[in-house]
């Protein structure tokens, strides 16, 4: 295993890990009242590449194609519209071999406030989560 810089910042109140911190079997991660998780947030609007994980919130003027990272699994992603009402938004999973809920290959976005949340089942599959709204799966 080659090395990686994990290490306490001064204060002791973060930690930084470079590269994965494994749980294992048995193992907890608790978070207390007060305590959060964060995950990153992006913001997307000229049709690039959407990492797999956080929130990416898709914002254009005008109809875009997105392409979204593969998944993991156990990787959770949701994606916002805001700016759908007169541009159609589509997502598509970047290959045959990767879908949306086991057939689908695209989602499409066409009015404000539309939202999915998804969950990696394997490499090759996201599960949908929910879809608020009526994100279109073709």
């Amino acid at each position: 295993m080659a090395n990686v810089s994990n290490y306490m910042e001064q204060g002791g109140a973060v930690w930084s890990i470079e590269g994965t911190l494994d749980i294992e079997s048995g193992g907890n991660v608790n978070v207390k009242s007060g305590g959060k998780v964060t995950l990153p947030v992006t913001t997307a609007s000229t049709g690039e590449n959407v990492s797999n994980s956080g929130l990416t919130v898709l914002s254009s003027a005008g109809t875009k194609t997105y392409t979204l990272d593969a998944p993991e699994a156990g990787v959770v992603k949701s994606l916002f519209a805001v700016e759908a009402t007169t541009n159609v938004l589509t997502v598509n999973s970047g290959s045959t071999d990767i879908t949306f809920d086991g057939t689908n290959q695209n989602l499409t976005f066409d009015a404000n406030n539309e939202a999915v949340h998804l969950i990696g089942q394997s490499a090759t599959r996201w599960l949908v989560l929910s879809n608020q709204g009526s994100v279109g799966l073709s």
